[in-house]
């Protein structure tokens, strides 16, 4: 090895990517620990050797291109992200939106109702036919045979009792989450109507 690659891999061994914070980027031109040149550092990470001081960006492209390479990489991505954020988020929504929001939250309430009952007396009545559903019928237990109660009326009641506590299911994983979004919503500045909703089996 001679003795450039030496000197080079001795540097190499010591840089390492520095963060600097905003107030640093507006002091005076700096000067490199290598060549001795000042330069204006202007990026948030730059090569830095410890207790020595920062690297130009030429002699880091001559002596530690990998780092080099990613310094300016994540420069550049920090750079197009801070873009496209201020281009791309608003501060709130216009009434026409949150309209659109309000309306299209109310059809999947109802929409969401609706699905619940059907599948409910679908996984009571059609098992078969619901077989990737029929994780929502575990653990619901049958109700208690009243004394005297025909084993046809048993069966009924049996099978209206799973259908409602199925229903009761299936809304608390779709209708109430729906619910918990609109009042995250609400938050946010989206205006409250109050409709009666019949949400029982």
């Amino acid at each position: 090895m001679g003795i450039a690659e030496e000197i080079k891999k001795t540097i190499q061994s010591k840089l390492v990517i520095r963060y600097q914070e905003k107030d640093d980027l507006k002091k005076p031109d700096r000067v490199c620990v290598i060549c001795h040149n000042p330069f204006r550092c202007e990026n948030i990470l730059c090569l830095y050797i410890k207790d020595e001081g920062h690297i130009c960006d030429a002699c880091g492209e001559r002596f530690a291109p990998e780092m080099m390479n990613a310094v300016e990489e994540c420069n550049r991505v920090k750079s197009n992200s801070s873009f496209d954020n201020k281009k791309t988020y608003q501060i709130s929504l216009t009434p026409k939106e949150w309209k659109d929001i309000r309306e299209n939250l109310s059809v999947l309430q109802k929409v969401t109702v609706e699905l619940a009952r059907g599948i409910s007396r679908g996984i009571v009545e059609a098992p078969t036919g619901h077989i990737g559903l029929l994780h929502y019928a575990k653990d619901i237990e049958k109700p208690q045979r009243k004394e005297g109660e025909s084993d046809k009326d048993y069966d009924l009641r049996v099978k209206s009792h799973r259908m409602i506590k199925l229903f009761d299911k299936i809304k608390k994983e779709t209708y109430e989450r729906i619910n918990l979004l609109q009042s995250y919503f609400t938050k946010l500045g989206m205006p409250e109507i109050c409709e009666e909703k019949n949400l029982k089996f």
